[in-house]
């Protein structure tokens, strides 16, 4: 469960600080990493 917790943590610094341009490229990048994550690793994802 930590892990959806680092999600929800990082979700919400995205939403409440996008003051800083640099931080977007980063959320996406995140995002696409974990959607990636989940589609490659559906079963028994570590």
């Amino acid at each position: 469960m930590g892990r959806l917790e680092m999600v929800f943590a990082f979700q919400f610094i995205c939403i409440t600080i996008p003051l800083s341009a640099a931080i977007f490229p980063i959320c996406l990048c995140i995002k696409i990493t974990l959607c990636k994550e989940r589609i490659s690793a559906p079963i028994g994802g570590a």
